[in-house]
């Protein structure tokens, strides 16, 4: 592919400038970078100005990684190129991702200091998509230029959930006003909180140009309201291999990718979904997957208790291929659905086949990320295991064995 695009600089120069657009757009992501390695390509991009006025097609074929890599060659052969040109790369890091190792490349190599980058994001109101910036600038001791730009941050940010986590843990005092103007950008800004849900996993862009955003607020919105608790009030729980956690009063609420087994047989050791389905784009096409829960209790789970659910659901065929404590908890409701949203789904629109016999009291243990459960003669799931299935699967049999021989 450098061969071709070598031989059409040589032979129409003016045309590949016309028509670069369009060539990377129909480049694969490793025929760009190698297209960076010809010095001769490389001349003609900076001659042209077409890297900086293309770069919203390269940052959707390269990350961003790539990019600083490439800005890393440029400025090999045109340092002045890539200097004139820095405060547009600046808008590209922070409107998507914060990437501390650009910041330290600018300041080694552009002379560029730390207020210079803080005062380009207040006069371009630049949006942070994440909270590394504020992160950065406290591992690297600037705790007085975080305080003098506090305003920044809260106005700019849209990952409110995790700037309020640093501001409580600023090793500065920090008083409630300002955990109150988060709270309160939050109860005001449904749109900012949905962004921050959503990126965590996806892009969120994406997300507006399906018409899915005013159905996943009505959601967020209802659960809200049924749990009694404000925007400001949702936490970040954490990610797994396939979706995002958040917690909505005594709700968790997931969102995520495509599961490896959405449908499962339906068993009492599972923890019931108020809600669980996939959503679609207009055309039909898998966009994410939404799943709603209570709220279990998880201090105090043993290895034993683990083996004791794996050994139970065994017996009834089922393979449980990510048996450990993480995934497992004690109900502090019966495990029925107390959820009255507007739009349910029925059993199978839950992903559960058949319904369950019968409903397990508070205090008892559910398996509470089913992901990774299977019909013991769907033979996939020996794609999907792990060390602590080996062990357990191993006592199992041995156990197995063992009463046989007492027989």
């Amino acid at each position: 592919m450098s061969k071709y695009i070598l031989d059409l600089i040589n032979n129409n120069e003016d045309l590949f400038i016309r028509d670069f657009k369009k060539i990377i757009g129909d480049l694969s992501k490793e025929d760009i970078i190698n297209m960076f390695t010809k010095s001769r390509i490389i001349k003609v991009i900076i001659n042209n100005n077409l890297f900086y006025n293309n770069l919203d097609i390269l940052s959707k074929k390269i990350d961003a990684g790539y990019i600083k890599t490439v800005i890393d060659i440029m400025s090999r052969y045109n340092k002045d190129y890539v200097l004139t040109n820095k405060y547009k790369l600046f808008n590209y890091y922070f409107s998507y991702y914060f990437y501390r190792e650009y910041i330290d490349y600018c300041i080694d190599n552009f002379n560029i200091d730390i207020k210079d980058i803080i005062n380009y994001i207040k006069d371009n109101s630049v949006k942070l998509k994440s909270n590394d910036l504020m992160s950065y600038l406290l591992s690297y001791g600037y705790e007085d230029i975080v305080n003098d730009n506090i305003d920044m941050f809260i106005n700019n940010s849209v990952c409110l959930m995790e700037l309020k986590k640093d501001i409580m843990n600023l090793r500065m005092n920090v008083d409630n006003i300002l955990i109150n103007r988060v709270n309160s950008r939050m109860d005001n800004n449904i749109d900012i909180v949905l962004e921050e849900i959503i990126s965590t996993r996806f892009d969120y862009d994406k997300f507006g140009k399906e018409r899915i955003l005013p159905y996943l607020k009505r959601i967020i919105y209802e659960l809200c309201e049924q749990e009694k608790v404000n925007y400001h009030d949702i936490k970040y729980v954490g990610g797994g291999d396939f979706s995002s956690c958040f917690k909505i009063g005594h709700k968790y609420f997931k969102i995520g990718d495509k599961r490896r087994t959405f449908y499962i047989k339906n068993n009492k050791r599972l923890l019931q979904p108020l809600r669980r389905e996939e959503i679609k784009t207009l055309n039909d096409e898998f966009m994410f997957t939404l799943e709603i829960n209570e709220e279990v209790d998880t201090n105090n789970i043993t290895d034993n208790d683990v083996y004791l659910v794996y050994k139970e659901l065994r017996k009834q065929g089922i393979i449980w291929t990510d048996p450990k404590k993480a995934n497992l908890g004690r109900l502090i409701k019966d495990n029925k659905i107390y959820y009255d949203g507007i739009d349910m789904v029925d059993k199978v629109g839950t992903g559960f086949l058949t319904d369950s016999s019968c409903t397990l009291k508070a205090g008892e243990l559910v398996i509470i990320d089913t992901d990774f459960i299977y019909d013991e003669d769907d033979l996939d799931y020996l794609n999907h295991t792990t060390d602590l299935w080996t062990y357990f699967e191993q006592r199992y049999q041995e156990e197995l064995f063992m009463s046989n021989i007492k027989k």
